[in-house]
């Protein structure tokens, strides 16, 4: 758990034991509210290591608080069975104003919680490197669907070009990958050139590249990390086989991060050697440019044609 995480959990918690105690009789809401936290503190010294708590220790925690509004309500509940009915007005308006902010308050905490509001709300999933396109083939029928070949990718990168500057070239196959001796999943893994991300201008919380010199690079998709390795915050290091190679996890692509088409589960960088070798002939995948000044200039409207050697025409 993060410090920042440690933190939310804690306003959390303590927002359950605030809450169960605004359900109990005014007279006696002093008492049971030291006996919450008390039994609060007692839990938490219980399952946290060293002043750090685990999401399985966040879980049982929050399993007590929990409890204490249940408990809060059984009392309400005997104290209503034993009170003799008698019409009060005074401070009725107040009391449920007063509950439904704290309700309203411990909804807004939960709901910041959950990943995807998180990720909304990240300003940096919006931030994209300026003067980056997509390119596409124009006699693609569909849009947003593979239609640049590698060879395109290589003589485009190889050529002197006037409104590009830097080319990334990224394909989606559906693999296997072997996740331990007895475990094997159907992935759809991205094989991209190892500038996708620098070009992207995404800032990864590691190294994308590292220089290992014997496994390729791999990173895990969050949906894929959560899925399959039950959201290990050590799977970093570990071994993977993905097709017929085998690969070391760098980290988790930060949830929401990954805009462009496809949906994959894990991303493998290659140099470009690597990227030819293993892209089947007729193969399409998607090719990403970072436009120069004059290219930015130039490229006013959404779709410019360009004409380019063999008499192929693409959109940028």
């Amino acid at each position: 758990m993060t410090p920042s995480s440690d933190r939310a959990f804690r306003a959390l918690q303590n927002s359950f034991v605030c809450a169960a105690a605004l359900l109990v009789r005014a007279d006696q809401r002093p008492e049971w509210r030291r006996e919450w936290r008390a039994e609060l503190w007692h839990v938490r010294q219980s399952f946290c290591e060293s002043g750090r708590c685990s999401r399985p220790a966040q879980r049982q925690i929050n399993a007590f608080c929990l409890g204490s509004l249940q408990d809060a309500f059984c009392l309400r509940r005997e104290f209503r069975k034993a009170a003799t009915p008698a019409p009060r007005v005074d401070g009725a308006a107040m009391q449920c104003v007063l509950r439904l902010g704290t309700l309203l308050a411990v909804a807004v905490i939960i709901a910041r919680l959950l990943p995807g509001v998180q990720a909304e709300l990240d300003p940096a999933r919006f931030q994209v490197s300026p003067g980056v396109i997509f390119i596409q083939n124009s006699s693609s029928a569909e849009t947003f669907t593979p239609s640049i070949s590698i060879d395109l990718f290589h003589d485009w990168k190889h050529t002197r070009q006037r409104y590009f500057d830097e080319f990334a070239f990224y394909r989606t196959v559906r693999e296997t990958a072997s996740l331990s001796s007895r475990r094997v999943a159907g992935w759809s893994v991205t094989h991209a050139s190892r500038n996708l991300f620098s070009l992207l201008g995404l800032q990864l919380p590691f190294d994308p590249t590292p220089d290992n010199g014997e496994f390729r690079s791999v990173i895990l998709s969050h949906e894929a990390w959560r899925r399959d390795f039950a959201a290990d915050p050590g799977v970093g290091g570990r071994l993977v086989r993905i097709g017929t190679h085998m690969a070391r996890v760098v980290g988790v692509m930060p949830y929401g991060s990954w805009r462009l088409p496809g949906n994959p589960d894990a991303w493998v960088l290659e140099p470009d050697s690597q990227l030819a070798a293993g892209t089947a002939p007729g193969a399409l995948g998607y090719l990403i440019a970072h436009l120069t000044p004059l290219g930015e200039a130039t490229m006013e409207s959404e779709s410019v044609p360009i004409t380019v050697r063999a008499a192929v025409e693409d959109e940028g």
